[in-house]
């Protein structure tokens, strides 16, 4: 028996906050109509369930807590979830202290299981890793040069 749209986004938010495109999107792929999908995700934001700019909040506050990635990675992803580019710039501004620590630590943990003996080649490596880890130039700079 196929659940109602409101159960299934019940459903959806219950198991982690999402933002109403990843939300949306997921109806969609239930094949839910547009018309229930829309009134569903009215009532979601008008009782407060469904909320972007906490959303962003919170994901981007639980990714830099992981440091595993940097700004540009989780901007990347929360546009891939639909959040608005204002919503992401005014959380992401107010984390800025933690990315240096947080590329200094992959990079650390990077060189600990490097093998590559070359200190030229180790540093492109490096580079790129933390490139592909979406920290910014900046970033990258001064964390290889505190390695040192």
């Amino acid at each position: 028996m196929k659940k109602t749209p409101l159960q299934y986004a019940l459903d959806m938010i219950s198991l982690r906050d999402r933002s109403e495109f990843e939300l949306h999107k997921k109806m969609v792929r239930k094949e839910y109509s547009e018309e229930e999908i829309a009134t569903t995700i009215e009532w979601l934001k008008d009782k407060k369930f469904l909320n972007d700019e906490r959303f962003a909040e919170h994901f981007i506050k639980y990714q830099m807590s992981l440091g595993r990635v940097g700004k540009q990675k989780i901007k990347l992803k929360l546009y891939q979830l639909g959040v608005a580019e204002d919503l992401i710039n005014k959380y992401l501004n107010d984390q800025g202290e933690n990315e240096l620590e947080n590329a200094q630590i992959q990079a650390q943990k990077w060189l600990v299981r490097s093998k590559i003996t070359d200190k030229y080649e180790q540093k492109n490596k490096l580079f790129r890793f933390l490139l592909g880890r979406g920290f910014n130039y900046d970033i990258i700079i001064k964390a290889t040069e505190k390695l040192k």
